[in-house]
């Protein structure tokens, strides 16, 4: 956590958003525009007063936005996939949204929407580099005015009235739309799965930084509420909520809530289960092919050191009038493990031969410094060595002392051309068919990568002393998953990645049928409930257009009473009633007219 004093600090500029972006940025306006139009009932009779107050609005909240904020950073958050910038909505302005929270209460929704646009505004430029965010305040600004501004008379009517609560609930719409911004203004280049990790990464960094925002301004909109309570809010008469008109209604929020979030509740679940089953498949994936791959290292190591013992074993490499390079050649040829054999002296630094004696041999600052520990005693050694070209692999090189002498053997092996390494190789490559690399780290420097270009780098990763299975961030801001296996014996480690989007794909393949199938099954449930209520409050709404024409006297009416539910009850009730009424009636008729004849 770091304080910032001012945005104007950052780079001020916007990303680009593909198509299908601006689509989803105009139908978010448009949403924003009906809300307004729907709502403006809600909006306050202006005068001077709400212009003055709105003049003052403005520049605080200009002054809230740019200053006075709290950066937070973790390790789950994620840059924007191939952008070198921070994650957004990392950052908590504390007073940022105070004015446009205030102009809710205090002017109505135009106020809030114009300001919460305008903050949205500068921090799109300042801070997430985003037009959605202007969008997404401006209907956080709206949602919260209509909240402090309605005067239903229910229990959940009157809470949403108190500021902190409708502030603070503020917090899951804009949750929503923040991966909804996030799935469609990245790069058409980032896959869907890319997009929903970088969005579902940041989703609780970004809540928490909004949450603390909606804490702050709706505290002290509580505050305002307390002291000044004729200036804040809605003043009508306190009218039945929608719940409160409509027995439809009421069984659709209460039965339909209750069903939104059981298939919430199955969707999440199926998708948490989906995602933990994708990813121990890949984990046990690296794991076998790391684990098989460590294996070959030894035997590639100790069968390269065991070679260099049997040639510095050969007598006539003893002998100071020998032809160094005839007998190099001949040990070279009789087992193709090793690409360059040197013999030095270690007195004068001379090279006393070499093989294939056609070819350059250029000693490295490892190899020099081996040269001097072989003339204090240590007889064995093993050094890595830069690739030849760019594209290779880089190479091995074991020093022997020759006994006897003050002569040193060096064998030098690429890894790409050693017969002993290929099914090594073989394995690390093997990760392409599913985005992944592989690589072989000696050291800390990549001696062999599946993507040639990073050969003969210095590894940055996580490193351990046991198998260890991780999550890192790429180069390019996606995340990717390792598996990091060390090799026994050796300061060498084979580690495995694959892209954190073939999880989400491989979840997705999982959990997608079976989510359709809910959702399916969720809107099949909901619309047989609205039907079957449509029935029910269409019969209850004819039985009290028939009790309005009994009550006027029309008796000459007869209702359909088949069926045999409650309902069905209910009318041959009716009409029991009508003809009883009707009886009397015809019966007080004929006593009238007996009694005036």
């Amino acid at each position: 956590m770091q304080f910032v004093l001012k945005l104007l600090d950052n780079l001020a500029y916007l990303n680009p958003i593909p198509p299908a972006g601006w689509l989803v940025w105009l139908g978010l306006a448009g949403l924003l525009g009906v809300a307004l139009s729907n709502w403006r009932k809600y909006h306050i009779e202006w005068n001077a007063r709400a212009t003055w107050m709105l003049g003052v609005l403005i520049p605080v909240t200009i002054a809230a936005t740019l200053f006075f904020g709290v950066q937070f950073s973790t390790n789950a958050t994620l840059p924007v996939p191939g952008l070198p910038e921070e994650p957004p909505g990392s950052t908590m302005m504390i007073f940022s949204a105070v004015p446009w929270i205030l102009a809710g209460g205090l002017l109505g929704p135009f106020a809030a929407a114009g300001l919460g646009i305008l903050s949205g505004l500068i921090r799109g430029i300042w801070d997430t580099h985003t037009l959605f965010t202007m969008l997404d305040l401006g209907l956080m600004g709206v949602m919260f005015a209509v909240a402090n501004q309605q005067r239903y008379r229910t229990f959940i009517y009157r809470l949403l009235r108190q500021p902190l609560v409708s502030a603070m609930s503020l917090t899951l719409a804009h949750a929503m739309l923040f991966v909804i911004g996030a799935l469609f203004t990245l790069s058409a280049s980032t896959s869907v799965t890319e997009r929903l990790d970088y969005a579902l990464s940041n989703l609780g960094a970004v809540s928490l930084t909004f949450a603390g925002e909606m804490l702050i301004a709706g505290i002290a909109a509580q505050v305002i509420a307390l002291v000044f309570p004729n200036s804040w809010g809605g003043h009508r008469l306190l009218q039945p909520s929608p719940a409160e008109r409509s027995i439809e209604t009421r069984f659709i929020l209460g039965a339909g809530t209750i069903i939104s979030l059981l298939l919430l509740t199955l969707l999440v679940g199926d998708w948490v289960v989906a995602g933990a089953a994708a990813r121990n498949l890949l984990r046990d994936r690296l794991k076998s092919s790391a684990e098989l791959a460590s294996q070959n290292v030894p035997f590639f190591l100790e069968t390269g050191q065991n070679l260099a013992l049997q040639i510095t074993n050969d007598p006539r490499l003893q002998d100071a009038n020998a032809d160094v390079s005839t007998i190099l050649s001949e040990r070279s040829q009789s087992v193709p493990y090793f690409n360059h054999l040197v013999v030095f002296d270690t007195q004068t630094k001379a090279m006393l031969g070499n093989y294939p004696s056609e070819s350059a041999f250029q000693i490295t600052r490892q190899e020099e410094d081996g040269l001097l520990l072989a003339q204090q005693g240590v007889p064995n050694q093993i050094y890595t060595v830069p690739p030849v070209t760019d594209e290779e692999a880089a190479g091995v090189s074991f020093l022997a002392a020759i006994p006897g002498t003050d002569r040193v053997l060096i064998a030098r092996t690429y890894l790409s051309l050693n017969p002993y390494t290929r099914s090594l190789i073989n394995n690390l490559n093997s990760l392409a068919e599913v985005n992944g690399a592989g690589m072989l780290v000696a050291d800390g420097v990549i001696v062999y990568h599946s993507q040639a270009a990073r050969n003969w780098t210095t590894y940055e990763g996580q490193r351990s002393d046991q198998p260890a299975f991780f999550d890192e961030t790429a180069s390019l801001g996606t995340r990717e998953l390792v598996y990091y296996q060390p090799v026994t014996g050796h300061p060498w480690a084979i580690v495995l990645t694959i892209p954190a989007r073939e999880t989400q794909q491989l979840a997705i393949n999982i959990a997608l049928p079976i989510s359709l199938m809910i959702i399916l099954l969720g809107l099949v449930a909901l619309i047989s409930l609205r039907v079957n209520l449509r029935t029910v409050t269409g019969s209850l709404q004819s039985l009290a257009t028939e009790a309005k024409y009994l009550s006027t006297g029309q008796l000459d009416r007869p209702l359909n009473v088949e069926g045999e539910d409650d309902v069905s009850e209910l009318r041959r009730a009716f009409e029991q009633m009508r003809v009883s009424l009707q009886a009397r009636l015809q019966d007080l008729n004929r006593l009238l007219v007996a009694s005036q004849g």
